[in-house]
């Protein structure tokens, strides 16, 4: 539950991406950081669109 609400509200937050580039990008973090927050997810996916 926890993940398929992560992936939502990260599909939400993440317009400049297609939806498949969004999920294979939130599929990764998850699999390399388990203990992934939103905010974390979403720090990293508007880094990799704004930069640092």
């Amino acid at each position: 539950m926890r993940r398929f609400l992560l992936l939502s509200l990260t599909l939400l937050c993440c317009t400049a991406a297609g939806a498949k580039g969004v999920r294979d990008f939130v599929s990764q973090q998850l699999e390399m950081y388990p203990q992934a927050r939103l905010l974390d997810i979403y720090k990293s996916c508007f880094q990799d669109y704004m930069g640092a």
